[in-house]
């Protein structure tokens, strides 16, 4: 008898319980989870002690929090009674981790660690405890040393190579410190230049739903000493909604542009809307003031969809391009530029606690200059991550990704970019 025919033929409130609790599981095994919210809202309305409400609302919090609405799932954690069972204990800090608040999440697996110690290490919930234990040890330990190397190449053959140093404080919650330095080699044939800085970056969270940062960065070229900044602030008060702003000062990262040291000052909004299950969409709106008195105004727009929630696969389907009409002799600047794409993402878990994805897309783009025949060309692209911890003190944090785009201009060579990055996370 399956629990469907169990749930026809209860008479008993506990038989109702038993067989919403059958239903609710497989529903959430299986990635209904909205299904399985039904199914444990109701196992709630029917349970009839203390035990069996708690076990049904657990449910109903971890099947929030798998359904992407970590906001939803953390107000759901029931602030009295204190918890008793496992459960409840993973789902509360499962919620409150994918809501960024670790904090509480470091409050609830310290508070409840006599109830986390009887869960098996190898079970379900083992499982999601250690997954739980590092990433909630990264995001609150005070202090973390962080080296890092990013390297990116192009088919034009020039290169950046990035190495930085980074050390954070986190004071509290609302309070979190960074201060670095980073060496950058920017090579092109035979020409070669070498850059150094030094950054402090804050980060302040005044509210469970407003954050703001700040960074400094003074940057020494040859000839050369520009200060480079950003500032950015985030709402996001919801799952169904947030906004971004962000500000900045930047390099332009061309030889030509270094020669004649160009900088753009940009600002940008976003606004990510997800209003039905499964379904998030982001767009945003940019503007460029380069120090040559060009400005280049942008837009991104982007709408992702769960196809497969089991195996985390999400379908992207994106449109970026440029609205202003210049071109410059000293960096990429065409008086059209449109690129689309469809990305194709996989991820999840492997050995309870190392995170991976692999994606690849395909699309299309024009790109034209005054001047010269364009067409409309295609692109594709692909790209792997991985990070998870080696040991209790240190996390790895991995990617590669490369595109490639036949050119838009007649005759000319086919464009690639590749870059990768590698950190270390140092829990001192």
């Amino acid at each position: 008898m399956n629990y469907q025919s169990a749930l026809d033929i209860a008479r008993k409130p506990y038989e109702y319980t038993i067989a919403l609790f059958g239903i609710s599981k497989m529903q959430f095994w299986l990635g209904r989870y909205y299904a399985a919210m039904s199914s444990y809202k109701r196992a709630l309305k029917e349970s009839t002690n203390a035990h069996d409400v708690e076990l049904s609302k657990a449910g109903l919090i971890k099947s929030e929090a798998y359904a992407d609405r970590p906001l939803l799932a953390y107000r759901s954690i029931p602030l009295e009674p204190a918890f008793t069972t496992p459960e409840m204990t993973i789902a509360a800090a499962q919620a409150t981790l994918w809501a960024d608040q670790a904090d509480l999440t470091k409050k609830i697996l310290t508070k409840y660690q006599p109830i986390t110690q009887t869960i098996p290490p190898n079970s379900n919930l083992g499982r999601d405890l250690k997954d739980l234990a590092w990433q909630t040890s990264l995001n609150t330990h005070p202090n973390v040393l962080t080296p890092s190397a990013f390297d990116a190449e192009d088919s034009e053959h020039f290169s950046v190579l990035r190495s930085a140093l980074d050390y954070s404080h986190y004071w509290s919650y609302h309070y979190q410190s960074f201060v670095g330095m980073e060496q950058i080699r920017y090579k092109q044939s035979s020409s070669l230049l070498n850059a150094q800085g030094v950054y402090f970056r804050q980060k302040w969270r005044p509210t469970r739903t407003l954050t703001f940062n700040g960074k400094l960065e003074p940057t020494r070229y040859q000839r050369w000493n520009p200060l480079l900044w950003l500032a950015n602030a985030s709402y996001r008060p919801n799952d169904y909604f947030g906004v971004e702003w962000l500000t900045k000062n930047e390099i332009v990262e061309t030889f030509p542009a270094f020669s004649h040291h160009i900088s753009g000052y940009q600002q940008a909004a976003t606004v990510c809307l997800s209003p039905v299950p499964y379904v998030r969409f982001n767009g945003s709106m940019s503007r460029l003031n380069l120090s040559d008195d060009n400005i280049r105004n942008g837009y991104f727009i982007s709408a992702t969809t769960t196809l497969w929630t089991v195996m985390g696969l999400n379908l992207t389907l994106q449109n970026r391009g440029y609205t202003d009409k210049f071109v410059s002799p000293y960096y990429f600047s065409p008086n059209e530029y449109n690129a689309s794409a469809a990305i194709l993402r996989v991820g999840g878990r492997v050995h309870s606690v190392w995170h991976y994805y692999l994606d690849g897309g395909l699309g299309v783009q024009n790109i034209g200059i005054t001047g010269n025949p364009t067409a409309t060309s295609p692109t594709r692209q692909w790209g792997i991550g991985l990070n998870g911890p080696i040991n209790s003190y240190l996390v790895l944090n991995a990617y590669y990704a490369m595109s490639r785009q036949v050119s838009a201009f007649l005759g000319s060579p086919d464009y690639k970019y590749q870059y990768g990055a590698i950190s270390l996370s140092a829990l001192l």
